[in-house]
């Protein structure tokens, strides 16, 4: 049995930095991982998720080129495989860099393996057994699946397991509209594939406010929306409050129309049902809404 003046376990975001920090005041460390260094963030969080955005964003822009005077002469293809070979070589880099860190400083001991405990300070890494007074877990998360009728008897996907995905679903169905599910849900609508967003609660990403203000008063923008959809030329609408240089803060909307009418008419219909502050000051039509 060897001991040790720390023992941590993971090597999450603040794993590695505990364990330098206490290396570098002359403590003798070990630090455990059974998976890949770096944790959630590094792995399947932050880093990997970011990446793919970057692609799908690119993917959107380069289907918007026209809008910017560029021409095209065939349909923009996601190649999937390459998307996800991009994101993990930026995944294993920072993985990378995370271990070889933790195994490059002075002090540190890297064990390889799944650590349980055996007693209050005592550790078990497969044969081996670590003794410390101070034991720091920094062992993450998992991601929790429902209790959904039904969810067993079909293949799901969670934050995890969908950065192993290497082709564009023909339908994703995202069960959730907070700030991952809609994080992925864009994700993917702009790589090809038809979305749905199913949640339970009034409104997406519920933990956030609802409203925004201009000129020091509330807005809600599902109320902006509601009205503009009940304009029966308007099918579908977005508000959104935007920020001028000259005229402050303003509310602008797009709109996807029934038939063609001017922007007048919707703006005076607005008028007629909201509060003057409300009142979109300007409308742009599109055939679609941007994902």
């Amino acid at each position: 049995m060897t001991s040790y003046d720390a023992i941590i376990v993971g090597t999450g975001q603040a794993g590695p930095a505990l364990a330098a920090r206490l290396a570098g005041a002359g403590r003798k460390v070990a630090v455990i991982e059974r998976g890949a260094f770096g944790g959630t963030c590094v792995n399947d969080g932050c880093t990997p998720t970011k990446t793919l955005i970057a692609s799908a964003y690119a993917a959107h822009m380069a289907r918007r080129g026209r809008e910017y005077g560029l021409r095209r002469s065939g349909k923009i293809i996601v190649d999937m495989k390459r998307v996800k070979a991009r994101k993990d070589a930026v995944v294993g880099k920072s993985s990378g860099g995370v271990e070889k860190w933790m195994r490059g400083t002075r002090g540190i001991t890297v064990i390889r393996g799944h650590a349980r405990f055996v007693s209050q300070n005592k550790i078990q890494v497969s044969e081996k057994e670590l003794a410390s007074d101070h034991i720091f877990l920094d062992v993450g998360g998992r991601p929790l699946v429902p209790k959904m009728p039904g969810l067993d008897k079909v293949p799901v996907l969670t934050n995890q397991s969908i950065m192993d995905v290497d082709f564009v679903p023909r339908h994703l169905i995202v069960v959730g509209g907070s700030y991952v599910g809609l994080e992925f849900a864009q994700m993917y609508r702009r790589f090809g594939s038809r979305v749905t967003v199913v949640e339970m609660g009034p409104r997406l990403v519920g933990r956030e406010d609802d409203v925004v203000k201009v000129d020091g008063k509330r807005v809600a923008l599902g109320e902006v929306e509601g009205c503009l959809e009940s304009f029966p030329k308007v099918k579908q609408a977005q508000a959104m409050v935007v920020t001028d240089p000259l005229s402050g803060a303003m509310v602008v909307a797009r709109v996807v129309t029934r038939s063609k009418c001017d922007p007048e008419e919707i703006i005076d219909h607005c008028a007629r049902n909201l509060a003057p502050y409300k009142v979109p000051r300007r409308i742009e039509f599109c055939d679609t809404l941007p994902a």
